[in-house]
């Protein structure tokens, strides 16, 4: 399901490359002025994972030394390193909880966690894990939950609550949108397919539909809304972008957080979400950069993001951070976390 991949064959994207932030990029892009006035900075690769940055431990040590106060958030399958890396990940970020931690995404247990979790190794995780966390590191679990492993969610949150991990997430996709099958192909062969959750606990709440795909026969009907704005005017729109189906009311991530996201090539975005395979699939189109956060901030192609707010012309703007009338769990993007303290 994750974007790294071509869905319908099961070959990595092409549009993603072997492409890594180095210590001296990130001294660049943040100064240590820079660094000095922000309180948190999280490593979550769009495409890859943090931990196979070889520079990783560097550069988590270059934000605390200009900022000791510095929250640290790692976002991780966990199945790589051996157990001195992962010590000394515990002793950079350190045993208090408000200074970060290590989100573990752990789809279920030995026999089910690789099967969304594609050639992890279970035994290599587990390891690292207690590793970690016996060296006063903060984990947290994320668990997915499919039909192939929602009987092991209890078991997997015992498991959890006796390694030490702080919370026990469970995420309800929304990544299955209309079908209710997901198929895992790989080098062009269906292997088999993913299924949502089937017990009544773990039903993804049904959210208001914000966008439509694009038909020959709902032509007329495009032709309508962008009649009253609500495509900011655009009339040739490609067949595979959908469009608003009404004016959107926008509460921006990155705004309400004052965030940035940071691309593995050092480009500069709102967030991840636009910044997503360097927007191959958005309306808006980042430009070159000089290579500092507040020109690019500052820069028009931000200014378009804005822009486009009042009539939704970025899907992924409405889809990810239009509003809905709902649970408050459901803080943003296509997933809902069930968050547990353990």
């Amino acid at each position: 399901m994750c974007p790294r991949y071509d869905q319908g064959s099961g070959y990595v994207s092409p549009v993603v490359t072997n492409s890594q932030l180095t210590l001296d990029d990130i001294q660049r892009l943040m100064p240590g002025e820079f660094v000095q006035q922000i309180n948190r900075v999280n490593f979550c690769g769009n495409y890859g994972d943090p931990i196979v940055n070889g520079h990783l431990l560097h550069i988590i040590d270059y934000f605390l030394k200009y900022n000791p106060d510095l929250r640290v958030e790692v976002n991780t399958n966990g199945s790589a390193r051996n157990e001195s890396w992962w010590e000394q990940l515990a002793l950079l970020i350190g045993p208090n909880e408000a200074q970060g931690g290590v989100w573990w995404g752990l789809d279920g247990l030995a026999d089910t966690n690789h099967l969304y979790r594609r050639n992890t190794n279970w035994d290599i995780i587990m390891r690292n894990a207690r590793a970690f966390i016996e060296k006063g590191g903060v984990a947290h679990w994320n668990f997915i939950a499919f039909k192939h492993n929602e009987h092991q969610i209890e078991e997997a949150r015992a498991l959890a609550k006796e390694m030490g991990f702080k919370h026990f997430n469970v995420k309800l996709t929304g990544r299955f949108k209309e079908s209710q099958t997901f198929p895992v192909m790989v080098a062009g062969r269906h292997i088999y397919d993913l299924e949502p959750a089937e017990a009544e606990r773990w039903e993804r709440p049904v959210l208001p539909s914000k966008v439509m795909s694009r038909s020959d026969r709902q032509e007329e009907i495009i032709q309508e809304l962008g009649e009253k704005g609500y495509l900011s005017g655009r009339r040739q729109i490609p067949l595979d972008i959908p469009v608003v189906v009404e004016p959107p009311t926008i509460e921006c991530v990155a705004v309400q957080e004052k965030c940035v996201y940071i691309s593995a090539k050092g480009k500069v975005y709102p967030c991840c979400w636009i910044g997503d395979a360097d927007n191959v699939d958005s309306q808006v189109n980042f430009g070159e950069q000089d290579g500092t956060i507040k020109s690019a901030v500052e820069g028009k192609d931000f200014q378009t993001v804005e822009d486009s707010w009042e009539t939704g012309s970025i899907h992924k703007c409405v889809r990810f951070c239009g509003k809905n009338e709902t649970d408050d769990k459901l803080k943003h993007g296509p997933d809902y976390v069930v968050h547990e303290q353990l």
